[in-house]
C-alpha cells in the first residue's frame, strides 16, 4: 500500500522541548519526512516556555533525534533538510501576549 504525502500544513507542537516531543513526536516526524510523507510546503513549529536561540534548539532536537532513532535510519543529509522545516517559538501559557509570536509565525 502506497503512503500518500500529507496536504500542506503547519504542525504546531505545544510543549515541544519536553520529553514526549523530543523522544517520540519529533523522531516520528523525522521518519515521516524521510519517507517523503510531509509536504515540503509545511512547517513544524515547536513551542516552548523559555527563550532559545535557533542554533541551540536545532542542536537539542538533533541530539535527541540521533539518540532515539537507530543509526541505520539517521543520516546527516536527511537531518539537514528536515531541520530546515523546524521553527521554535517561545509561548508561555501564563503570558497571553506571548501568543502574538505564534500568530506572527503562522501568518508568514
Amino acid at each position: 500500500m502506497a503512503v500518500q504525502m500529507l496536504d500542506a500544513a503547519d504542525i504546531v507542537i505545544f510543549g515541544g522541548t519536553g520529553d514526549l516531543s523530543l523522544r517520540k513526536i519529533l523522531p516520528a516526524l523525522f521518519y515521516r519526512f524521510k519517507e517523503e510523507q510531509l509536504n515540503p510546503a509545511g512547517r513544524v513549529i515547536v513551542l516552548g516556555r523559555s527563550e532559545m536561540p535557533r542554533n541551540e534548539f536545532i542542536a537539542l532536537v538533533h541530539d535527541n533525534c540521533k539518540g532515539y532513532i537507530p543509526a541505520k535510519d539517521f543520516d546527516d543529509k536527511t537531518w539537514q533538510d528536515f531541520s530546515k522545516k523546524l521553527h521554535f517559538v517561545r509561548v508561555d501559557s501564563g503570558d497571553s501576549d506571548s501568543y502574538g509570536a505564534l500568530a506572527q509565525v503562522l501568518s508568514n
